[in-house]
């Protein structure tokens, strides 16, 4: 869905923006968001997913995790800076970590 929705216009971007992330009761234990860096490298120049949906993935109370989708050596951690600052922006002050599929916190 992240990729789906940086590949829309802008103007098909602001219909959905009506369209809410339902508050899931137990979102921090079933869901994750991968936040990547991957999308500043292609044509449409920005993280995935897009600011909005990040903002909305947080208030519904979904955890994230980051990845840089790297292909190549020289983009591992790719944007660190960047990524950090998106999920700042969008007021996470956690990242998720998973042991054995198991959730936990790791702080930013």
């Amino acid at each position: 869905m992240a990729r789906a929705w940086n590949a829309l216009s802008p103007a098909t971007r602001a219909r959905w923006q009506v369209v809410a992330v339902p508050r899931h009761p137990r979102a921090s234990e079933e869901l994750s968001a991968e936040v990547s860096s991957a999308g500043w490298f292609k044509p449409v120049g920005e993280a995935y997913p897009a600011p909005s949906l990040l903002q909305r993935f947080h208030a519904a109370g979904v955890p994230i995790t980051t990845a840089s989708d790297a292909h190549k050596l020289e983009r591992v951690a790719a944007k660190r800076p960047e990524v950090r600052e998106l999920v700042r922006s969008a007021g996470y002050d956690t990242l998720c970590a998973f042991d054995a599929r198991t959730p936990r916190e790791v702080p930013l």
